[in-house]
């Protein structure tokens, strides 16, 4: 008895744990969003013929004779093993991060197909 009560306690804590960890695609675009602000960067939004992109750019662009691209990797891509997300935008856009991160020169950010862009 005692050890079908602790699978059960612990099934419910993991369950618990599971939503708590949870991060809606606002939230995830939000937080990105507010990445960009604080390094005084915007969001933009590339159109193509088969996918839509989200970038992140620096507000004053300077006139660097170079410029380096960061594209995020694959994010959230899938649910499970056997299930491909709905949503691959990141839960921590790493890229975005160097991208922001970069001490000289002109840099921008390139979301990957369908990341921030599923709402």
């Amino acid at each position: 008895m005692r050890f079908i009560r602790t699978i059960f306690i612990s099934i419910l804590i993991l369950s618990v744990v599971g939503c708590a960890g949870s991060i809606s695609s606002q939230k995830r675009r939000a937080e990105a969003d507010q990445l960009a602000q604080v390094a005084n960067w915007h969001q933009t939004s590339i159109r193509t013929t088969g996918f839509d992109f989200e970038a992140f750019v620096p507000n004053r662009p300077n006139k660097a004779s170079e410029v380096t691209i960061y594209i995020e990797g694959d994010g959230a891509a899938w649910k499970n093993k056997y299930k491909p997300s709905d949503d691959p935008t990141p839960h921590d856009p790493i890229a975005l991060k160097l991208a922001l991160a970069q001490p000289s020169g002109y840099a921008m950010y390139l979301g990957r197909p369908c990341q921030f862009t599923a709402w």
